[in-house]
C-alpha cells in the first residue's frame, strides 16, 4: 500500500512540473505575441548555447538513466529501497529536462525569437519520456508478485 501512495505522489509531482512548464510557456508566448520573429543570428549567445546545452543534457540524462538502470538490475534490497531509488532517478531525469525547458522559456522571454520555441518543442517530449508509472517501476526493478 505504501508503494502505491509513493508512486501516486511521484506522479502528482511530475504532473505539477508539467503543468508549471506549460503555464509558463503559455504566458511567455502570450506576452510575446506582437514581437515574434525568426532569426538565426550568431550575435545572440543563446542561439549557440541552447543546442549545446540540449545535447549536453541529453547525454547526461542518458548516462544517468543507464547508470540507474544498471543499479536497478543489481538492487536486491526491499521494495522501499527500490522505490526510493526509482524516485531519485525520476526526479533527477525530469529535473534535468525541466531545467532546460524553463531556461529556454526565459531565453524566449528575453528575446521573442521563434527559434527558442523549437527547442522547447524538443524539450517537452524529452520531459514526457520520463513519466513515472507503476508498470515502468515493476519492469525496471524486475518485481515479482511476491514483491508487489
Amino acid at each position: 500500500m505504501e508503494a502505491n501512495t509513493t508512486l501516486k505522489r511521484l506522479s502528482r509531482t511530475y504532473l505539477k512540473f508539467l503543468i508549471g512548464q506549460l503555464l509558463f510557456a503559455g504566458v511567455a508566448i502570450f506576452l510575446s505575441l506582437g514581437n515574434l520573429y525568426l532569426s538565426l543570428s550568431t550575435n545572440d549567445v543563446f542561439i549557440i548555447l541552447l543546442p549545446l546545452m540540449l545535447l549536453s543534457l541529453i547525454l547526461l540524462r542518458n548516462w544517468f538513466k543507464g547508470k540507474a538502470t544498471k543499479e536497478a538490475k543489481n538492487l536486491e534490497g526491499s521494495l522501499d529501497e527500490k522505490l526510493t531509488h526509482y524516485q531519485k532517478t525520476i526526479l533527477v531525469c525530469s529535473s534535468l529536462m525541466e531545467g532546460f525547458n524553463i531556461f529556454t522559456i526565459i531565453c524566449f522571454l528575453l528575446d521573442p525569437n521563434i527559434y527558442f520555441l523549437l527547442f522547447l518543442g524538443v524539450g517537452f517530449p524529452l520531459f514526457l519520456q520520463v513519466k513515472p508509472s507503476a508498470a515502468a517501476f515493476a519492469r525496471a526493478y524486475k518485481l515479482t508478485s511476491s514483491n508487489e
